[in-house]
């Protein structure tokens, strides 16, 4: 089924709503200027990117998905070059910028993964990708990666064995036993509370808005959509049990670009999987 061209314009500004109400709870706060106005900057961008590759392909159709999957993995290594903070090895600094690599390039290898015909490498890639986020330790990572590869790949592949599905549920069930000892910063992964604290009404707007971010990918009917709706709804969930970052409302760019590239590949023309036999 095809979206209306009502549903497609709409697409593009799915975003906006919940960084509107991310930057006015900020500011309520008196969050420094650059920091709410840097999650607004990105979120337009990326809408411009989302509008611009409306009718264009996608960037990695015609490069290999292991060759996508292989940089995304050493970014991911990237992130245990340093001590971390507090033994957690989540980001990659960049000047004044901390980078959650999970969070941007998730999305992008859970597309490739659907490019990939062959059971056995997609399996072993999904297993690694999410080692390595049991290591940082991130367990909404762990959690929306493999629950959302899960389902991608035995949609795939109509049979997995039941020994992957029990390696993803001791990861799962290990990753929140070993959560993090890092302090929630407020306007990052508190945001939803501080948005409570301003009104009853301001903070149900708020939970609309971060529901109206999986409006995009419940219109196409294919499992691609569905895994990325699943992989970005166990991401906003975790909100709830752990500190996390509140995705577009709360301060981080990360979320955000990992929002856009699951976006872009919505929009574009050019979203049919094309299935790759890999050796």
């Amino acid at each position: 089924m095809q979206k209306s061209g009502l549903i497609s314009s709409i697409d593009f500004l799915v975003p906006l709503p919940a960084t509107i109400l991310g930057v006015l709870v900020m500011r309520y706060y008196e969050v420094p200027v650059h920091l709410w106005l840097l999650n607004l900057v990105f979120v337009c961008l990326g809408i411009i990117m989302a509008v611009y590759f409306h009718k264009k392909p996608n960037l990695t159709t015609n490069i290999h998905p292991v060759m996508v999957i292989a940089v995304t993995i050493l970014l991911l290594l990237c992130t245990f070059l340093d001590n971390g903070i507090m033994n957690v090895h989540r980001w990659i600094n960049l000047n004044s910028f901390q980078l959650n690599i999970g969070l941007i390039v998730s999305p992008l290898i859970l597309i490739q993964l659907s490019r990939i015909n062959n059971r056995t490498l997609a399996l072993a890639l999904s297993m690694l990708i999410t080692l390595i986020f049991l290591f940082q330790p991130d367990a909404s990572l762990v959690s929306a990666f493999s629950i959302s590869g899960y389902f991608l790949l035995y949609r795939k592949f109509k049979h997995i064995n039941l020994l992957f599905l029990l390696c993803c549920l001791i990861m799962i069930g290990y990753a929140w036993y070993n959560l993090d000892n890092l302090e929630p910063v407020r306007y990052v992964e508190n945001i939803l509370a501080l948005a409570k604290e301003i009104s009853m009404g301001f903070y149900v707007l708020s939970i609309g808005s971060l529901l109206l971010l999986l409006l995009p990918f419940l219109f196409k009917r294919n499992d691609l959509s569905v895994t990325l709706a699943i992989y970005y709804s166990i991401l906003l969930i975790a909100t709830i049990f752990g500190h996390f970052p509140v995705m577009l409302m709360g301060y981080g760019i990360s979320p955000i670009i990992g929002y856009f590239i699951g976006l872009v590949w919505q929009t574009s023309s050019n979203s049919s999987v094309k299935l790759i036999k890999a050796p």
